[in-house]
């Protein structure tokens, strides 16, 4: 017990020395990417061709720094976000058809080789699909729920030229349900960012992937554009407009296609 007791506390006086630089971190070494739909955002986005909007609740936090050279920086984070989808019935009735759930760890580093500013992201994360009650009619569900979950590891690299950012990634699915699912994800896009004076930012971006099922693979577009009004601290309103093309983003509907142009609001932070 004594043994015990002593290693609990040289793992909590670590914590505490890792911890330390914590306190003055700021923003993120790793912006999420723009129009990539498995990011963390606060927000939400009206589609224009049917009756239904996307809910976004979450975040991603930095929580260490550490030490990796004179002009290089790494940090150890966490995501947690959930991407749900409601059907719009009018008078503020906003029932939830279904809500994927993500979490996980991050490793993120920035800094400068070759001349070149470079920026990279490893995730490792879990995502779950579920059923919600705002698809049911009359206490049945018109859709049959089943287990879809997948355990990964995401890796992300991308070279920043002033306003713009090129980015390249790969996912790697070791866990997945249902198991038809390609394991393996290939990822590209940009993203842009420009200020205008201190107050406003245009901001874009364009993500494209290749996933689907039974080892056939299917190109999903996605792409944002919009004006952010800064309000203090970094932190600002998103006004964007949205385009998605591909199989949907949704555990429960993997194997349907989506197509859809929306707008919609964000807190950028």
């Amino acid at each position: 017990m004594k043994k015990l007791n002593s290693n609990f506390l040289k793992f909590l006086t670590i914590l505490i020395l890792l911890s330390y630089k914590s306190f003055s971190l700021d923003g993120h070494l790793f912006s999420p990417l723009t129009a990539n739909i498995l990011e963390p955002r606060i927000g939400c986005v009206f589609q224009l061709t049917e009756k239904k909007l996307r809910l976004d609740i979450g975040t991603t936090v930095d929580l260490f720094e550490f030490d990796s050279g004179e002009e290089s920086k790494t940090r150890i984070g966490t995501d947690f976000f959930t991407l749900s989808r409601l059907r719009s019935e009018g008078n503020m009735k906003f029932p939830v058809e279904t809500a994927d759930y993500f979490f996980g760890v991050n490793g993120t580093t920035k800094g400068k080789l070759n001349g070149l500013n470079y920026s990279a992201r490893l995730r490792l994360a879990h995502i779950s699909s579920h059923i919600v009650d705002g698809l049911a009619h009359d206490t049945i569900l018109n859709r049959k729920p089943f287990v879809y979950s997948r355990e990964f590891a995401e890796i992300t690299g991308a070279i920043n030229f002033d306003e713009f950012r090129c980015y390249a990634g790969l996912t790697y699915v070791f866990s997945r349900q249902p198991k038809i699912t390609n394991p393996v994800i290939p990822q590209i896009g940009f993203d842009f960012n420009y200020k205008i004076n201190q107050y406003i930012k245009v901001l874009a971006g364009y993500d494209f992937k290749l996933s689907g099922f039974d080892d056939v693979y299917f190109g999903t577009h996605s792409a944002q554009a919009g004006i952010e009004f800064v309000t203090s601290n970094e932190i600002g309103i998103l006004i964007s407009g949205y385009y998605f093309n591909g199989k949907s983003i949704h555990g429960m509907f993997y194997t349907e296609n989506d197509s859809y142009y929306g707008v919609g609001f964000q807190v950028v932070y």
